[in-house]
């Protein structure tokens, strides 16, 4: 059968062509699958970035576990290093009392008799370098050389006291026993004679007595030196 269109061309229905639809969504499924392309992309970095965090967090947490370990091994350290100190002090004020008095015994003459030794702190000033205010030497206008000053400070000392017979032309023996203690090397090294012995003379029946009183000064070991007591004897 044939179908005759009688009405005119200006009112007959315009025919559309599906085209723009096709391309519309074409465009539509491409900008699409692009934005789940881009999702997935970016989803994959983010999970990247993630697993790198992840072990960045690890790596942190291992270098805290050192810095804590290095922390405690250094305060061990320190303490270490405290105690060795304390104990190096203690060592080098450290004297062998029955070496030394051992010493002192066969260092003396015969006819000295003690009747005290102790140890104790007595008075003493020392010359030292005046300083300023800032801890520098005071140097002296005229000599151009450093200003000094008595200091009064305290020192240790092995008091010794005791009886002395002089001989026949009224010889103290208590020279002597200066003189051998200072030649001494084991002993001189550790007491040194800085004063002279007080002494006075009484007499006894027929014969004169030397009551005597001699300082030697206990000196510290100084920094390098060996602290062994005996050190340094033939």
């Amino acid at each position: 059968m044939i179908t005759i269109n009688l009405l005119p061309v200006d009112l007959r229905p315009i025919k559309r062509t599906p085209l723009p639809h096709i391309v519309s969504l074409a465009v539509l499924a491409a900008t699409v699958v692009g934005l789940g392309a881009a999702f997935l992309s970016g989803q994959s970095k983010i999970g990247a970035e993630q697993e790198k965090c992840d072990q960045k967090k690890a790596e942190y947490s291992q270098l805290k576990e050192i810095v804590a370990e290095h922390n405690a091994a250094e305060k061990k350290k320190n303490e270490f290093k405290e105690r060795f100190l304390t104990v190096k002090e203690i060592l080098k004020d450290r004297v062998i009392w029955s070496e030394q008095l051992s010493k002192l015994a066969a260092l003396t003459p015969e006819n000295i008799w003690y009747k005290q030794l102790r140890v104790t702190e007595k008075p003493f000033q020392e010359m030292k370098i005046k300083k300023d205010s800032k801890g520098k030497p005071v140097i002296n206008k005229d000599t151009l050389k450093p200003e000094t000053e008595l200091v009064p400070g305290k020192r240790t000392v092995l008091e010794v006291s005791g009886y002395s017979k002089p001989d026949d032309k009224g010889h103290d023996y208590i020279y002597e026993l200066i003189s051998q203690a200072g030649s001494d090397p084991g002993f001189s090294r550790r007491f040194e004679v800085t004063t002279m012995p007080k002494i006075e003379r009484t007499k006894v029946g027929d014969k004169i007595i030397s009551s005597f009183t001699q300082d030697f000064t206990v000196h510290k070991f100084e920094e390098g030196e060996s602290g062994a007591e005996g050190e340094g004897e033939a």
